[in-house]
């Protein structure tokens, strides 16, 4: 289904075009990137490297080396909170959020980093508004090999938020994580089409749309969780659907925005992120 609902220049490649296999890239792409005077990677370079690591893959097609042959994919997504046993314990958890995940996001943890660049971002979790700080840490967990960290940075250098605006690499990088299955990619490229950003295209709901139901049936890292993962609080399993494609989704269908209007069945899915 993602094969007719991406642009052209991807098609080309989506087959060899995965999760495991854009990770990997970006990964190594950033390998040489020098560190600023604080010791980080800054987010205008990972964006640079991303996208040139993306265009290699585009030429390189079908003569990329076996995937079999590339380390496993990361951990994907946010990072996985306890679920809170009562209300008073959720709001503790959630004004405490940033406390919860920095050490593990200071350790090299991927779905950490994301996870504070997006406190950071809103200013919430006990983490002060800063969309530089936010940035860099969603470059740092794209560096670590989370792509919907680096579907994130995408839309930070697409629009200049938190980082130098450079829209060509944006959405090179938003569409290719698109094309791997990143629900973030997916999302962010349905935004495009919806707000008639991308060049020479015109806007276009329905096919936002399409692209926001794709995102909300695939699940985060590419697998739903086996049979053996359990829900439980001790237990969380590590692949769930994106929160944000829910909402994006639900979002549609609730208004009829490019796609038949169904309250319910919006709200579900609203209820579901």
């Amino acid at each position: 289904m993602l094969l007719l609902l991406l642009s052209a220049p991807s098609c080309s490649t989506s087959q060899a075009l995965t999760l495991r296999r854009l990770s990997h890239a970006v990964t190594e792409a950033c390998g040489s990137i020098a560190l600023d005077r604080d010791g980080w990677l800054e987010p205008e370079a990972v964006a640079a490297a991303a996208a040139w690591a993306i265009g290699e893959l585009r030429s390189e097609g079908g003569s990329q080396q076996p995937e079999t042959s590339l380390p496993p994919l990361k951990p994907q997504g946010e990072f996985r909170f306890a679920p809170a046993s009562t209300a008073a314990t959720m709001r503790l958890a959630t004004e405490e959020r940033y406390s919860a995940v920095a050490d593990a996001a200071h350790g090299g943890d991927g779905t950490a980093q994301h996870t504070l660049g997006l406190l950071h971002y809103s200013g919430v979790g006990g983490a002060q508004r800063d969309e530089r700080e936010s940035a860099y840490w969603h470059a740092a967990a794209a560096v670590a090999g989370n792509v919907e960290a680096l579907a994130t940075l995408g839309g930070c250098v697409r629009r200049g938020v938190g980082a130098e605006l450079d829209e060509a690499a944006g959405l090179d990088i938003i569409t290719a994580c698109a094309a791997a299955g990143s629900p973030v990619g997916l999302v962010k490229l349905g935004v495009c089409h919806e707000d008639g950003d991308l060049p020479g295209k015109p806007a276009d709901a329905q096919r936002a749309a399409a692209l926001f139901e794709s995102a909300a049936s695939v699940w985060v890292g590419g697998e739903p969780p086996s049979e053996s993962e359990s829900e439980s609080e001790a237990s969380p399993p590590p692949r769930r659907r994106s929160a944000l494609a829910l909402f994006q989704h639900g979002f549609a269908q609730v208004y009829g925005i490019g796609t038949r209007r169904d309250v319910e069945a919006g709200a579900a899915a609203w209820l579901s992120a």
